[in-house]
């Protein structure tokens, strides 16, 4: 079981704006969505509340209508553990998993490289453990 929440979609979108600066104001928040979702300020609070609740942000309150909100859990970290919670659950191993995705997906020459990569790095640093 993971150790962090599953986000909602809209969870998701007020966290990539989150994550996307070191710390950003609710005003901020409001008028990126605003234009593309049509949120209300009332709807971004809410969703603000809902991911301090979660503890997935964390707020800096400057003033009673000042507030910024910063991540308390990075965006890498995020998507490993919901990728591990996702592998535990549907697959067998990583290596069920990575078969299915690439047998799936229009895998470049070059990913399969990085890939190899990635994995001899692995071997290297982490012999004996």
């Amino acid at each position: 079981m993971s150790s962090y929440p599953i986000l909602s979609k809209a969870d998701s979108v007020i966290m990539e704006i989150i994550w996307g600066k070191a710390e950003v104001s609710s005003k901020d928040v409001l008028i990126q969505v605003k234009t593309t979702l049509g949120w209300t300020r009332q709807t971004v609070k809410t969703y603000l509340n809902r991911l301090l609740d979660k503890k997935m942000i964390g707020v800096n309150v400057v003033s009673p209508r000042v507030h910024y909100y910063y991540p308390l859990v990075s965006k890498e970290d995020y998507a490993t553990e919901m990728t591990s919670t996702y592998l535990k659950k549907y697959f067998n191993d990583l290596s069920h998993m990575m078969a299915g995705l690439i047998k799936r997906e229009d895998v470049s020459s070059e990913e399969l490289d990085n890939l190899e990569q990635i994995i001899k790095d692995y071997r290297k640093n982490n012999i004996g453990r």
